[in-house]
This record gives structure tokens, sequence and C-alpha cells, in this order.
């Protein structure tokens, strides 16, 4: 897939504006992940851009849906993260809702959700939660295991054996943001079926 035009269109901030969303439908692809999984990263390799999508040392940064239109032909959306211990439980109850609401009131145009794991990380309860609930919905994933280069091969190989049993009918893609390490064949996963 060639990277022709990106352009960002808006955050939805809270799951009320859901309602009264200004887009057309287009083919959706939205990333969700933990606080620091390197989501925005690998967004912006994948738009071939170093600042489009903001990056923070301060993890849990993103706290709204970011909408941006791909080779104007499809949606990329950028939600927050659904899971981040430093902020109170009634933030995170809003977060959630935020990402929850967003799949479910437009799921029919979701082509895919990329759920970006750390891969020194084992899945932990809320992957697994958010994997359930794309289940339910018929919404296919992608499993992204970032940060491979900090791994050993046999680090590797355990990480990668444990995605499989958790996400067990579920493309899994071991990737590198910092590298770039598959970067082509995220690619392909993510674009593969996507019209």
């Amino acid at each position: 897939m060639k990277i022709k035009s990106v352009e960002f269109i808006k955050s939805v901030t809270s799951s009320s504006e859901l309602t009264f969303t200004p887009w057309k439908p287009k083919p959706e692809v939205c990333f969700v992940g933990r606080s620091n999984v390197w989501k925005s990263s690998i967004l912006n390799a994948i738009f071939e851009s170093k600042s489009l999508v903001k990056t923070s040392s301060k993890p849990g940064h993103t706290k709204h849906a970011n909408l941006f239109l791909l080779n104007k032909k499809y949606y990329f959306v950028d939600l927050p993260w659904y899971w981040f211990a430093k902020v109170s439980e009634s933030q995170r109850e809003k977060i959630d809702k935020i990402i929850t609401d967003y799949i479910a009131h437009i799921w029919e145009n979701i082509k895919k959700v990329v759920i970006i794991l750390d891969a020194k990380v084992w899945p932990t309860e809320h992957d697994i939660d958010m994997f359930y609930f794309l289940s339910e919905l018929q919404i296919p994933a992608v499993i992204v295991l970032n940060k491979v280069d900090k791994l050993k091969q046999s680090e590797l190989a355990k990480a990668k054996k444990i995605a499989k049993e958790k996400f067990f009918w579920q493309t899994i893609v071991t990737y590198s943001a910092k590298t770039g390490k598959n970067h082509k064949e995220l690619l392909n996963a993510i674009f593969h079926l996507l019209d």
C-alpha cells in the first residue's frame, strides 16, 4: 500500500460526540492498546511521518479518539489507551466508554482493530477483554507485539507462543517501532482484505 496522503480530521473527546459524526462512511481501522505500548509511534511509522500523531514521554498521553483520513479512502483511528494505573477510576471509566462506544457505534464500518501489546509484557486481562469485546462484534483483530528489539530470540518465541494461545484465530505480527523491523509485514496484515 502506497501512502499518498494523510489528513487529520478531528478528535472525539466524549462518547456523546459520536452522534454527530460529520464524516461519510468509509472503511475504518482502529488502533488500541494499553499505555506505553508506543501506539502513536506505530501510527507515525505507518503514515510515514515523524510527528503527525502526537507522541509523549509521559505514558497515557492519548485520552481521546483521533481520526485520520488515509489516501482519502480509509479512516485510521487512534483510540485512547484502555488501561493506565495513574489516573482515577472515574477517568478510566470515561476513557473506556469512549473506546467501547466508538467501536459499538460504527462497528459496521470498522474492518479491523489493531491491538498493540508490549512484547515484553504478557497479555493482560485488559488486552483479553478488548479481544473478546471485538469478537462479540465479529470485528477482525490484528495483534501487534511491539518492542521486539528489546527481546532475545528465546523471549520472542515465548511471547509469540503466548499470543497465539490467547488470540488463537487472529493475525499476529512482531514489530519494532524503534527499528522498523517487520514493517512490511505489519502493513500487509493491516491492509489485507481491507476493501
